[in-house]
């Protein structure tokens, strides 16, 4: 596959699928854990200025996780901030958000980025395991965010919630 897509990127004249090319190529690096080849094949594709919506949002997603797997929590933000301003209806940045929020220490907005993750998408157990780990481990988000224990499914809200007296 590998081979195919980048005998298409020297061949090819269409921008949209020499960036789609770019995306897959970097979505298999990421797959192996080459997380700057990744970078390169997601960055080039940003640089065709592709003009699909939805390929946008995930160049510019996937640039932010793999920015944070490297530790680049303020760079992998901002990518992940464009993604959403791209489309807001998709889970997948607001997690990335949440990881780089939390590797920069911005524990609330973490909370509040992993928390609009779970109620975009109730399926994605990525981010509900990430913000159910941020509140067990920063129990000041029950009482200080109460928004959060909506995010959380019933059997995680219940052992989290401040007893009443």
């Amino acid at each position: 596959a590998i081979e195919l897509l980048e005998s298409y990127i020297a061949a090819g004249k269409d921008v949209e699928h020499l960036a789609h090319c770019h995306l897959a190529l970097g979505q298999i690096a990421t797959d192996e854990q080459r997380l700057e080849s990744a970078l390169e094949h997601f960055a080039a594709g940003l640089g065709l200025a592709p003009k699909k919506r939805k390929v946008r949002y995930v160049l510019h997603n996937n640039i932010g996780y793999c920015l944070n797997r490297l530790g680049r929590h303020k760079e992998a933000e901002k990518h992940c901030r464009t993604a959403i301003d791209i489309d807001w209806t998709r889970a997948s940045a607001y997690r990335n958000m949440g990881v780089s929020l939390h590797g920069q220490g911005n524990t609330v907005a973490a909370a509040w980025a992993l928390a609009e993750a779970v109620k975009i998408d109730l399926t994605d157990k990525r981010a509900h395991i990430l913000l159910s780990k941020l509140v067990a481990d920063n129990p000041f988000l029950v009482t200080g965010c109460p928004w959060i224990l909506e995010a959380l499914n019933d059997e995680t809200r219940v052992s989290l919630e401040v007893p009443r007296i």
